[in-house]
């Protein structure tokens, strides 16, 4: 598995001047006032509204929908945070629970990136929260926009369709494939859990089967309607490809839903891994296959010859690679308006979510490793992380804090430490998180801490 990695700019400081504005109240209020047809723009927040958390012992469902004939509601958030595994946002592609469910979304991750657009007009959003611990919720613009002509790829039974994207005025729909049963070639069909329809997977299970697209030219597509593993120990990885050494799409878990996923090449590869104890209702998905996309140096992808991911080969060269000294301290200064790739001490390469020796995987060493990393004068630090995976950040055994300084003092930008603002991001990656940082001053210093049990895929 390739290793995602982070890029450092470094370009000159450039001054701005930021005017807000007032204006009334959201029009779309906190969730709890009751079911409305709106198209905004306006706002919508949690219970506790704008600045202030929900409550504990939630359980609301409500419903809003366009009041402009033929375009649907769409809701982009901008901030979310809930108690992750106990406090969940279930959102459904319609005007009540039985409509289609779009995920199930939990923690600090925006929910499918960010925006949730209907298909047919409403969205339906069920929000449970337990007894204990609550977080500042979210933060949601609204709109409308036109709503999309039905297809026969659209994962979306409309049109006449006896099942999603097949039977009516689509191929006849397909057969079900449980995991385990061997490598499949379809493009119409639903893909279940070992379980199959209605059953819960096996305990001890690791499988590894690919899914390809039957049509020359197009590439496959699964949607996931429904995903439930032990969240702790039961894991779905899913590869851009033939076989598990292409790119890692995600890791997944619980009860975030893989959401769509889309092939770049034709083929995904599924591993599934059950542990010996507690199983789940698994998932449920539909396939159905898309054109394939032309290739750019901007995809998000090593392919079309690609040294590195987008870059190399027929795009431009790939920045240089540091990769530090596991317990070393050490100082790098870039020249003039210069990138570069920031690696662990493993280097590319790692498991986010299993320990192994070597492979990528940061060195199980004990000790900080610290690395300050200075732009040219007059010139300050962008930091985007492509990849962020340490073990056990919730108890405090792998972290990273991140200083606007030279040195392991001063303002922190980033700390997910048992006591730090962040914790726990990073367990088995970050997710849809967005994690960068900008400088103020011309260095950065990175210092992270392994244990000497279990390690992870890093940075």
């Amino acid at each position: 598995m390739q290793k995602k990695y982070l890029l450092l700019y470094f370009i000159f400081f450039i001054a701005a001047n930021l005017t807000f504005a007032g204006g009334p109240p959201p029009a779309g209020g906190n969730m709890g006032g009751g079911d409305w047809n709106d198209c905004g723009p306006g706002t919508w927040f949690d219970t506790g509204g704008a600045g202030a958390d929900y409550a504990n012992n939630e359980l609301i469902t409500e419903t809003y929908c366009s009041d402009v004939a033929g375009d649907c509601i769409q809701f982009t958030f901008t901030v979310f945070n809930t108690e992750a595994g106990w406090d969940d946002l279930t959102i459904y592609d319609g005007p009540n629970i039985t409509s289609p469910l779009i995920g199930v979304y939990d923690g600090t991750a925006l929910p499918n990136g960010g925006t949730i657009t209907s298909t047919s007009g409403c969205l339906t959003f069920v929000f449970d929260s337990d007894g204990s611990v609550t977080r500042p919720g979210w933060e949601a613009s609204y709109t409308c926009v036109p709503c999309p002509l039905p297809t026969c790829s659209d994962g979306i039974q409309n049109q006449g369709e006896t099942g999603i994207d097949c039977g009516g005025p689509c191929p006849p729909c397909g057969l079900n494939h449980n995991i385990g049963t061997g490598n499949w070639n379809t493009c119409n069909g639903s893909l279940f859990d070992s379980g199959g329809a209605g059953g819960n997977y096996a305990n001890s299970q690791n499988i590894t089967e690919t899914y390809c697209s039957s049509v020359a030219g197009d590439c496959i597509r699964i949607n996931f309607i429904s995903f439930s593993t032990e969240s702790c120990c039961d894991d779905l990885s899913i590869y851009d490809g033939p076989n598990a050494t292409f790119p890692l799409i995600g890791v997944y878990a619980g009860t975030t839903s893989p959401g769509t996923i889309t092939s770049s090449s034709g083929c995904l590869t599924f591993v599934w891994s059950s542990d010996g104890s507690v199983v789940n209702p698994g998932w449920e998905a539909t396939i159905s296959c898309v054109p394939c996309p032309i290739p750019t140096c901007t995809d998000g992808i090593q392919n079309q010859g690609e040294t590195g991911i987008d870059c190399g080969g027929p795009c431009p060269p790939c920045p240089p690679v540091i990769i530090p000294t596991a317990c070393a301290n050490a100082t790098y200064n870039l020249t003039t308006l210069s990138s570069v790739t920031f690696y662990d001490d493993g280097g590319a390469g790692g498991d986010p979510c299993a320990d192994q020796v070597g492979g990528g995987n940061y060195c199980n060493c004990n000790c900080f490793t610290t690395t300050t990393i200075c732009a040219a004068p007059g010139e300050f630090i962008i930091v985007d992380f492509r990849e962020f995976a340490m073990w056990n950040t919730t108890s405090g055994w792998d972290w990273m804090k991140i200083y606007d300084n030279n040195t392991a003092t001063g303002p922190t930008l980033y700390d997910n430490s048992s006591t730090g603002p962040q914790n726990p991001m990073g367990d088995c990656g970050i997710g849809l998180n967005i994690l960068n940082f900008c400088s103020t001053g011309q260095c950065m210093t990175f210092e992270f801490w392994a244990t000497s049990v279990v390690n992870r895929a890093g940075w």
